[in-house]
């Protein structure tokens, strides 16, 4: 049976994604939603805690947030380091505090929210995509695969949710490192 973690500001991706999960054979634990802030210096203390006492997890699914609320600019400094922050802070606490519960042959699924389409925001995606592809390196000794969904695979938060969903299921268990949706430039 599985148990999967969903880690990540309130969104419709988180929903959708909760609400697909709920729908399959197993158990959804939100954490930290109201914890995570992406504008927000992180409260690592706080995220800490909602993962401690969690215990054994099959799956975790980080959702990050470009909110893109206070900046000005898509060039502004302001604006490229709220975009970072909203992409990787997320994404790296989950896997800081959420990968060491993930159990041998387990998945975890970085993914993001739509959000705005500017070269910060798209810079910001770049560093999750970085991510997910150095943490399946780095969990693989675990046999923990790890993916990424890509923003721009679909707008439709209801896609995204079936995508996390066949990725941190069985049926994905041979599928580790991909980056489902964009691709790079080069391999299109």
């Amino acid at each position: 049976m599985s148990r999967i973690a969903v880690f990540g500001p309130a969104s419709e991706l988180t929903e959708a994604i909760i609400d697909c999960l709920s729908r399959q054979d197993g158990q959804v634990v939100r954490v930290a939603t109201a914890a995570v802030n992406p504008l927000a210096p992180a409260n690592e203390d706080a995220i800490a805690a909602a993962f401690d006492g969690l215990g054994a997890i099959t799956g975790l699914v980080c959702v990050t947030l470009d909110p893109r609320s206070t900046a000005t600019g898509p060039l502004s400094w302001a604006r490229w380091t709220e975009a970072s922050r909203g992409i990787a802070t997320i994404a790296l606490l989950g896997l800081r505090h959420g990968g060491p519960l993930v159990q041998p042959g387990g998945a975890i699924v970085l993914v993001a929210a739509p959000g705005p389409s500017d070269p910060a925001s798209e810079a910001a995606h770049g560093i999750l995509l970085g991510l997910s592809r150095g943490a399946s390196g780095g969990f693989a000794a675990r046999g923990i695969r790890v993916n990424r969904v890509a923003t721009d695979f679909t707008r439709n938060a209801a896609d995204q949710a079936e995508a996390v969903a066949f990725l941190v299921s069985d049926a994905a268990r041979f599928v580790t490192g991909a980056d489902i949706g964009r691709g790079r430039q080069e391999e299109r």
